[in-house]
């Protein structure tokens, strides 16, 4: 998904279908303040993103490697399926937290002399904002595999195994990247292009109805997939919790044994707990990519949203 603003030397910042700056999935503005007409209020509007952006990336960036360094110090925490996926959780999150804090700190060129290799590969790789919003969907599909490891432990327990995401995290990552990361190479780069010295997304794209169709499969890969998964799979394991705790009152009523009665509420209480956590982290991702989603709909299918607007970094910067 995929929107643009247009500078121009008595609005400021406009939206037009024909972009002149590339603004990968309702990424405000980061491009040079001196290029915009202070005028139009452009100026103040992309230097607040700027700093907007860098502030989340770092807080994020410094987030990410407490998590990382506190679960590798700890041999019994470092060892655990979940904390393995919550490693590799943090440590995607780090590496788009630190293409957010590069994109946003260094001066872009927004004009191309000439549409050689070098240019090309800057165009569509860097300005379309591709490792941010690679790493950034990985997260999220990170995040299914997390509730994959959740759903095998509570819906199956007898197939899970202590060692089972370390067995298997060649193929956890696999999955990720090339659902995660990949696509954003396989739809942006090909169909991105330069036309008249500018970066133009999806400049290859002559059909407006071939465009909408690719920002469809985006927006479906990037969000209702791991959406659907994700309710499905916790909707499912809440139903299988609150059956086996109702057959382990009615079991420790009838049962004499309270020790093992204990162990089991223990246990049942961990998974809960555990449940909790990752439906809260579920909760997260729905309501600050929801807001994103609809704004990208809005705006790219009906032209209906200014770039320039409070909403639209509000919406971004959730």
């Amino acid at each position: 998904m995929t929107v643009y603003a247009m500078a121009t030397e008595s609005e400021g910042l406009t939206l037009g279908f024909t972009p002149v700056l590339p603004v990968t999935d309702i990424l405000p503005v980061t491009s040079a303040v001196s290029t915009v007409d202070p005028a139009g209020g452009g100026s103040s509007l992309i230097v607040t993103s700027k700093i907007m952006h860098c502030t989340v990336g770092s807080i994020g960036a410094v987030g990410n490697l407490f998590v990382i360094i506190v679960i590798l110090n700890s041999k019994s925490m470092r060892t655990r399926s979940t904390n393995i996926l919550i490693t590799l959780q943090s440590f995607i999150d780090l590496m788009a937290t630190i293409f957010i804090i590069i994109n946003n700190s260094m001066e872009e060129k927004l004009t191309m002399k000439d549409d050689s290799i070098v240019s090309e590969i800057y165009c569509r790789l860097w300005l379309m904002r591709l490792p941010v919003w690679g790493f950034m969907t990985m997260s999220t599909y990170n995040l299914v595999s997390i509730g994959i490891e959740r759903y095998i432990a509570v819906v199956w327990p007898f197939k899970a195994s202590k060692d089972m995401v370390k067995r298997n995290i060649g193929w956890i990552i696999l999955f990720e990247f090339t659902f995660g990361f990949f696509p954003h190479y396989a739809i942006n780069t090909p169909t991105s292009t330069i036309k008249d010295g500018f970066c133009v997304y999806m400049g290859n794209v002559e059909s407006p109805s071939l465009q909408i169709a690719l920002l469809s499969i985006i927006l479906v890969e990037q969000f209702f997939i791991p959406l659907s998964l994700l309710l499905f799979m916790y909707s499912h394991m809440a139903i299988v919790l609150g059956r086996q705790m109702l057959k382990s009152d009615a079991k420790s009523y009838l049962d004499d044994n309270h020790t093992s009665s204990a162990r089991d509420t223990r246990m049942k209480n961990a998974q809960n707990n555990m449940l909790q956590t990752c439906v809260l982290v579920t909760l997260f991702f729905i309501i600050c990519w929801t807001p994103i989603c609809s704004y990208f709909y809005i705006y790219r299918v009906h032209s209906a949203i200014s770039l320039t607007t409070f909403l639209g970094h509000a919406l971004f910067h959730c």
